[in-house]
């Protein structure tokens, strides 16, 4: 019994997204699948201005 930890992560290496899947499954097929995942958050709160 194996695993694969798919993941996606940013210049920093801090983790963006994972997908578990068994040991035999292929790596191409879940690319899609961990693209989807990825959430980026915006901006909280009103916006700045500079004048």
């Amino acid at each position: 019994m194996t695993s694969k930890v798919h993941l996606s992560a940013d210049r920093r290496c801090r983790p963006l997204s994972f997908v578990l899947t068994p040991g035999q499954a292929a790596d191409s097929p879940r690319f899609t699948a961990v693209l989807e995942r990825i959430k980026v958050r915006g901006p909280v709160g009103r916006p700045r201005s500079t004048a």
